[in-house]
């Protein structure tokens, strides 16, 4: 292969591989990102790689090898709430303490295992592919895997796809912010927005 080919080849390599950094902060978080993101059977029409999801699914991740627990809620917290504390802005009607985001798994060593565990489990698979209508309207995604050779299940994997408050700002439960509006030298009046 010559030098020139070679070149363009990696670059081109390099930009596919690069869509995805922000889906995870590892090379085992990334591969099952893009394992969900290119599955032929993804039933949403985009998927946004989103770093905040990422970190707090690798903090997730971590916090289930500490317990050395595969569970949804851990010391009494559930995955919407534990996105929202990680200052993740959810929707208005995902509840408080439920789970319409997250995904886990606890043992499977590779990507593609986990992602073959995600499509054998009903549940998980209509929330990866989006099969149900209200999680084919989530588009962001996030990743986290975490290794601890010194627990049960040693590899542990967390998928976080979900809407976000600023996708449908009607539904956002932050507080109304108000911006100051000067019309013809008139006093400033506050206006929503």
């Amino acid at each position: 292969m010559k030098k020139g080919s070679l070149l363009i080849l990696l670059l081109f390599s390099y930009f596919v591989n690069a869509q995805y950094n922000d889906c995870g902060l590892d090379k085992k978080s990334i591969a099952l990102a893009q394992l969900i993101i290119e599955d032929a059977k993804q039933l949403r029409s985009e998927l946004i790689c989103n770093k905040a999801l990422s970190k707090a699914a690798h903090e997730k991740a971590k916090t289930m090898a500490k317990f050395n627990l595969i569970s949804h809620t851990i010391d009494h917290v559930t995955a919407n709430e534990f996105l929202k504390n990680n200052l993740i802005d959810l929707p208005a009607n995902y509840h408080y303490f439920g789970n319409q985001v997250e995904a886990i798994q606890g043992g499977m060593e590779t990507a593609q295992e986990a992602f073959d565990y995600f499509m054998s489990s009903r549940s998980h698979k209509e929330h990866v592919l989006g099969e149900l209508e209200f999680y084919k309207n989530q588009k962001h995604i996030g990743v986290g895997f975490y290794r601890d050779l010194d627990t049960q299940y040693e590899y542990f994997w967390v998928v976080y796809i979900t809407g976000l408050a600023k996708d449908n700002p009607k539904q956002s439960v932050t507080k109304t912010k108000y911006k100051i509006i000067f019309q013809n030298n008139k006093k400033p009046r506050h206006r929503k927005h």
